[in-house]
C-alpha cells in the first residue's frame, strides 16, 4: 500500500469512525486504488486526475434516481490526491453486466441519464 493511501485511509477512518481490521485492496481497480473498508469502499485517485470528482457527481445523480449504486459518503482531497468514500452495497457492478445487458435496457439507462 502506498504511504499516501495509508494516510488517506487513516484520516477517513478517524473522521467517519470506521472500524476495520485491515484495508483490502481490490485487484480489479485499474485506474484508481480501491480498498474494502468493511462497510465502506474507498477509491483513491490513481494516474488520472479529476476523474473521481466526476464519479461523485454521476453516482449522486444515479442514487437520486433510485439506481442501485453506492451512496457517496464523502469526496475530498488530501495531499493532492482525491478520494471517494462510498457505502458498500451488495449488488454486482454494472460494468461487469453492461455488455451482456439487452440493448433496450442499456438505452433506457442512457436515456434516463441524458434527461437529467
Amino acid at each position: 500500500m502506498d504511504k499516501i493511501d495509508q494516510t488517506i485511509i487513516d484520516f477517513i477512518s478517524k473522521k467517519f469512525s470506521l472500524s476495520w481490521v485491515s484495508p483490502k485492496r481490490y485487484t480489479s481497480g485499474i485506474v484508481h486504488h480501491v480498498y474494502d473498508l468493511g462497510s465502506h469502499v474507498i477509491k483513491i485517485e490513481g494516474d488520472y486526475a479529476k476523474v473521481l470528482q466526476h464519479q461523485e457527481k454521476i453516482l449522486n445523480k444515479l442514487y437520486s434516481l433510485g439506481a442501485k449504486v453506492p451512496r457517496v459518503v464523502n469526496y475530498g482531497e488530501i495531499d493532492g490526491k482525491a478520494y471517494l468514500l462510498m457505502e458498500k452495497i451488495g449488488v454486482i457492478n454494472i460494468v461487469y453486466d453492461w455488455m451482456s445487458m439487452p440493448m433496450k435496457e442499456r438505452e433506457q439507462i442512457i436515456f434516463q441519464l441524458a434527461n437529467e
